[in-house]
């Protein structure tokens, strides 16, 4: 959802932007244009946007797998929106009929160029997250196999037949007047049979 949502959210925030830096220095109004001139740019903002996310998206991958030069890894989505922002502004115009000169160009040259430099940060960061957190997931689950297999070592190590052979011996050398110590084996064998061979069963707190 977040894939449909977030270059809607980009679209909007890129035309107000070009909108209040092109039209309020000049005292121009926007809605003056005609419906079919407001539609193109619209639509086309709309479409640029989805264009130009999911294509930032995929040059984060491929700066992730390779080594790109720090000037080449921001200049190719800043130039890229800049250069579709152009596209969008000269064909509005060019369609209505109306004149183009750099003062109309500049600022969604410049503004599809900052946001997208933005949008890429964001991106980056997101991928760098989800690397971090599949990371700490992956060494979570090394470090609980390797707890595993010291407790299966330690359970091998233990003998359990012979120390409960041994413990069964002691109990019966004890007098059997003397029940709290037979008593006290007796406990202590069955916590070492819940211990080495552990169940999902519930224990009883006594």
């Amino acid at each position: 959802s977040t894939r449909l949502i977030y270059p809607a959210l980009y679209a909007a925030i890129t035309f107000l932007l070009v909108r209040v830096i092109n039209d309020i220095p000049i005292g121009s109004n926007y809605l003056n244009h005609s419906l079919w001139f407001i539609a193109i740019e619209l639509l086309c903002t709309l479409f640029a946007s989805y264009l130009c996310f999911y294509i930032t998206a995929w040059w984060v991958t491929v700066v992730e797998r390779h080594s790109v030069p720090t000037l080449l890894e921001y200049s190719c989505p800043a130039l890229f929106a800049a250069f579709v922002a152009a596209s969008i502004t000269a064909l509005s115009h060019w369609l209505e009929g109306s004149p183009l000169g750099f003062t109309i160009l500049y600022p969604p040259i410049l503004i599809g160029a900052m946001t997208e430099i933005w949008i890429y940060l964001w991106l980056k960061y997101s991928m760098m997250q989800r690397k971090y957190h599949d990371e700490q997931l992956r060494s979570e689950r090394i470090r609980n196999k390797q707890l595993l297999t010291e407790l299966r070592l330690l359970q091998s190590q233990f003998h359990p037949h012979f120390l409960f052979n041994m413990l069964n011996t002691i109990y019966f050398t004890i007098d059997e007047t003397n029940e709290e110590a037979r008593a006290d084996v007796e406990h202590l064998s069955n916590l070492l049979r819940r211990q080495l061979y552990p169940t999902d069963g519930k224990v009883p707190l006594s």
